[in-house]
């Protein structure tokens, strides 16, 4: 954790040739996700998300979400959001994320880690609706989930969809 945290802070700290227009906000917001993964049917989670945005090509956040998993699952996640293009109403954004899930009595289940494709919708002066439609990294899972596992993820997002609202201040 404290590697990928540093990674964090270094990329935001050699990032100083980005586009400065954009201001200092903090923002909070929330997620739908459903997905097929872990090796179960269906399943479903609601989170709460939060963060800052640095300028308008970078930000920093993180994630708390509850799921409707066989094993009942939380959710963690921590991101940092770079937009290598916008058009002031549509944003192509890259997220470096790493998401752990976590069972009844804090058991640990797996772990996403790598790079997200979304785009979001800028629909008002302060509210962002975004998309997540790619992806590439991998996922573990823990014996707790049958049997430890490794498993790739690469591509459009297709047992995975997850849609989320933002609020900027």
């Amino acid at each position: 954790m404290k590697k990928f945290l540093f990674c964090l802070f270094a990329l935001l700290a050699l990032s100083g040739a980005g586009n400065k227009l954009g201001a200092q906000t903090p923002y909070v917001g929330g997620a739908l996700t459903a997905d097929y993964s872990y090796g179960y049917n269906f399943h479903c989670s609601a989170s709460v998300l939060g963060g800052y945005e640095f300028n308008d090509r970078w930000a920093l956040g993180g994630g708390i979400g509850l799921g409707i998993y066989p094993f009942g699952a939380s959710q963690l996640a921590l991101y940092a959001r770079w937009t290598p293009w916008h058009n002031d109403v549509l944003f192509l954004d890259v997220k470096l994320q790493s998401e752990g899930f976590f069972g009844r009595g804090f058991t640990f289940y797996g772990l996403d880690a790598g790079l997200v494709g979304s785009l979001r919708f800028r629909v008002g002066d302060h509210i962002d609706i975004f998309a997540d439609l790619a992806n590439l990294g991998a996922q573990f899972s823990s014996a707790a989930t049958n049997g430890a596992k490794v498993k790739p993820m690469i591509g459009i997002v297709s047992d995975s969809a997850r849609m989320g609202l933002l609020y900027r201040f």
